[in-house]
């Protein structure tokens, strides 16, 4: 963890979030909707901030773009929070030991373990440093934002709606997340979208 926390350090200015051994964030990917003899209540799966059908995949990463954990089991319209809190991502944040943290976006509720910038917006006109502070928590949290972005641009599968049986999908979006990390260690490029 001191390995992963030092990682994270450098990339930020000052060396401020010494402490983060994860970023957290969460990423609907397109399902084709479920048939109702599989799914009793087949609209709890569609996004209304998307507006398309998926799932909730909740993801922690490190520095390097690889994930570190991944849950996948809500359906589309679960935001992020109570994905996060209904998932064995909570309880691994909860037991790091402090001063060991992840950084999240403002969907997760602030803790001794979990860092999410502070609300409000012209914060640099009445709280400077708070202002200051969320611009560095952004330059670490980022990384959950690259690795999603290279993990759906390296998988063609999910360029398009995933169309399999929900335990199948599951399935196969925990193996693409272990690929996804073996292609990072071994500096693989990923696929670009035309």
């Amino acid at each position: 963890m001191q390995k992963v926390a030092l990682a994270f350090s450098k990339k930020g200015q000052h060396n401020i979030f010494r402490n983060c051994v994860g970023c957290v964030d969460g990423l609907a990917l397109k399902i084709r909707l479920p048939p109702k003899s599989k799914c009793a209540n087949v609209t709890r799966f569609h996004s209304g901030g998307k507006n398309f059908n998926a799932l909730n995949m909740q993801g922690v990463c490190n520095s390097n773009y690889e994930f570190t954990a991944v849950t996948c089991m809500h359906v589309g319209s679960t935001n992020d929070a109570k994905a996060f809190e209904t998932s064995s991502l909570k309880a691994l944040c909860d037991n790091l030991p402090f001063p060991l943290h992840l950084l999240g976006d403002p969907a997760y509720t602030s803790s001794e373990s979990m860092l999410v910038p502070f609300p409000g917006t012209n914060l640099h006109e009445k709280e400077p440093y708070k202002e200051s502070f969320n611009f560095y928590h952004s330059q670490i949290r980022i990384n959950i934002e690259c690795t999603f972005g290279i993990f759906v641009r390296r998988w063609g599968i999910l360029w398009k709606p995933l169309a399999f049986d929900l335990d199948f999908t599951f399935e196969l979006i925990h193996a693409l997340c272990r690929l996804h990390n073996f292609c990072c260690r071994r500096n693989t490029p990923a696929l670009s979208q035309s």
